[in-house]
């Protein structure tokens, strides 16, 4: 079935169809995995409920805009390979070449066999799928209204839902990943803008407190397991943390280092422990008391956006004597 698909799609005029995705893609700002996602929602429009038809469409598709998409088959079910750049957690992937590629749908039955078929040698796929988002996509407006605040600090505006939505089913990724993603440039410079006029007449250090105490007790915390049900690891981009009511120790880290590089102009890290995610960042003068590290030179002092009413330097008692995983995202 799936090479007598390919086949007529191959026989098809298609070139219209692909020029007409890749502009959209390119207009939009969509970044590969949406394109992806755009390419899924034309061919399951196209094939009328055949799935089989659907993804074989999905991957010629892809295969046309070059990037490196393979169809296997498994239990008569056909399935695409994706060759992600970062990685990706949670899905089952094959090793092709000493290239991964992960399955897509993921979800493959347990003792199953999996035969990968050749693409076509004068095809160029060299492209793997980028899923870090920048530059900010261009789309049409859904604002959500949002409004943070403790102490002297607050923020408000508007998040773009369309945006939201292209991130739901985004695969899971390194924290990183979601750190050095762009999504909504205009929330960022809505935020920043506002932050950075009620802290510039601080110093460097309760500036920095500031912002921490702000992150700290502005967001309501939940495990994603408590908001999204059990099963859910999700981690948010920037602005999913102004769009949910509840958010967890990653999604408020990514949140508090960017307004520290942002605003404060600090290099800031990610910092991850087993179970546990921080900030630390590099001050010039060391905090009173503190529990920090040398890295590439600089002095970083932890900052743990979760732990309620700690100021720089108070690592949580449980990882003061553990030596944390450091996370570059810049």
């Amino acid at each position: 079935d799936a090479v007598a698909f390919w086949k007529r799609i191959n026989e098809a005029d298609m070139k219209k169809c692909v020029e007409t995705i890749r502009q959209h893609a390119i207009n939009y700002r969509l970044g590969d995995w949406c394109t992806f996602k755009a390419v899924e929602a034309y061919s399951h429009m196209w094939a009328k409920g055949n799935k089989h038809a659907e993804r074989v469409m999905m991957q010629y598709l892809m295969l046309s805009m070059g990037y490196d998409v393979r169809i296997a088959i498994a239990n008569n079910e056909i399935y695409l390979m994706l060759p992600f750049k970062q990685q990706v957690y949670g899905n089952t992937y094959l090793t092709v070449n000493g290239e991964k590629y992960y399955l897509y749908p993921h979800g493959l039955p347990s003792g199953s066999s999996l035969y990968s078929c050749n693409i076509p040698t004068d095809a160029y796929c060299g492209r793997q799928l980028n899923l870090i988002i920048n530059p900010a996509y261009l789309l049409p407006k859904d604002n959500h209204a949002f409004t943070v605040s403790y102490d002297q600090l607050s923020i408000q505006g508007t998040v773009n839902k369309n945006v939201i939505a292209l991130q739901q089913e985004y695969p899971a990724m390194d924290i990183y990943c979601y750190a050095a993603s762009v999504a909504d440039e205009e929330v960022r410079r809505s935020v920043v803008k506002q932050l950075k006029a009620q802290v510039e007449c601080m110093e460097e250090a309760d500036a920095a407190n500031a912002l921490l105490h702000f992150v700290q007790n502005g967001f309501e915390y939940q495990t994603d397991r408590q908001q999204f049900g059990d099963g859910v690891e999700k981690s948010f981009f920037f602005d999913e943390t102004l769009y949910f009511p509840y958010c967890d120790c990653e999604d408020r880290s990514i949140f508090y280092a960017y307004l520290v590089k942002e605003i404060l102009g600090l290099d800031v890290l990610l910092v991850g422990y087993p179970g546990h995610e921080c900030t630390a960042v590099a001050l010039s003068v060391a905090p009173p008391s503190y529990t920090g590290f040398i890295y590439k030179g600089k002095s970083f002092y932890i900052c743990d956006p979760t732990y309620i009413g700690a100021d720089i330097g108070i690592c949580m008692p449980d990882y003061v004597d553990t030596q944390p995983e450091i996370e570059e995202w810049y």
